[in-house]
């Protein structure tokens, strides 16, 4: 009691901040603050951190679950062109789509000129809204300089288009006849693999994160519309006019039905994409994790015990 009165915790709790911790753990074992539900300040409680198998003192590291949710697409890009939300598998046209060892994450896409103007790879998912949504893909580029549009997209009246363009990436979103374009300030590098993220707001503010620093685009308002889902076309390597074939290569494509944070595009930038956190999810073999040392027990040969 002495110990609890000198940190500042109930006694007669033991999980004062009702964190699905106990404030004993909490302070001997976790080094978390037993008096705050959230001692990152990540929007997740230290008991999903710690259950999640997350660092509950590392605002950028929380449970990747949390990644999935709002997820309408999502593809790999590896040796198959599926979209692994919807189950479909993607349409490829034009003979200058291959897949490519050395992807971002495991294998990738890779887009080669010379070129048709009909090259890419075409997705149809649904339930994409026409408010909030975010996008986030990786790229990487052999020809930064010429025009080659790498991920575009049309729903519900609404359009965006993701490109590389004399060095830069450039991003345009047309809405009610109305577009803003944005254009990154960094210079792009050949051969160089870069992370986009785009999100949009309920209230229509778009923001876009290069490599996870939103500081390198410029933000810009655009009209809200009704949160109203819908089925989206989704070209990668390619523009709805077929006139910009991208040269290059495309990795881990995801559309979310809600505004990604800088978080977790920080996170999904440092730790490899969503197929990271699929992977996680997904991964049964896992050791497993032991938060409290049974004490105390005793067993005799041949014997068995559940903890």
């Amino acid at each position: 009691n002495f110990e609890e009165l000198a940190i500042g915790t109930n006694p007669s709790d033991e999980d004062s901040d009702d964190d699905g911790l106990n404030d004993r753990d909490e302070h001997e074992t976790y080094g978390t603050d037993p008096l705050n539900a959230d001692s990152d300040q990540d929007g997740f409680t230290d008991g999903e951190e710690t259950l999640g198998n997350t660092d509950p003192l590392g605002p950028l590291d929380f449970p990747a679950t949390a990644l999935m949710n709002g997820l309408v697409f999502y593809t790999k890009l590896d040796t198959q062109i599926l979209d692994e939300i919807n189950l479909v598998t993607g349409v490829i046209t034009g003979g200058n789509v291959l897949p490519s060892d050395g992807g971002q994450i495991g294998d990738a896409v890779e887009f080669r000129l010379p070129a048709d103007a009909d090259q890419n790879i075409e997705f149809t998912p649904t339930g994409v809204p026409a408010a909030a949504w975010s996008a986030s893909f990786w790229f990487k580029p052999t020809v930064p300089s010429r025009r080659g549009t790498i991920v575009a997209a049309n729903w519900l009246g609404k359009s965006f288009e993701a490109r590389t363009d004399r060095g830069r990436l450039q991003l345009s979103s047309r809405q009610d006849g109305a577009e803003q374009a944005l254009e990154s300030t960094a210079i792009l590098n050949p051969n160089r693999w870069y992370h986009l993220g785009v999100s949009r707001s309920q209230e229509g503010l778009l923001t876009a994160y290069l490599d996870g620093a939103a500081g390198r685009f410029m933000q810009v308002d655009l009209p809200a519309t009704p949160d109203v889902g819908g089925e989206a076309s989704v070209l990668l390597g390619g523009d709805f006019g077929k006139q910009h074939p991208f040269s290059g290569s495309v990795d881990d494509v995801a559309i979310w039905g809600r505004k990604i944070e800088a978080a977790e595009f920080q996170t999904i930038s440092s730790n490899g994409g969503v197929g990271t956190a699929l992977d996680r999810i997904n991964d049964r073999t896992a050791a497993p994790r032991v938060t409290v040392q049974p004490r105390g027990g005793a067993f005799l040969v041949g014997e068995s015990t559940t903890l």
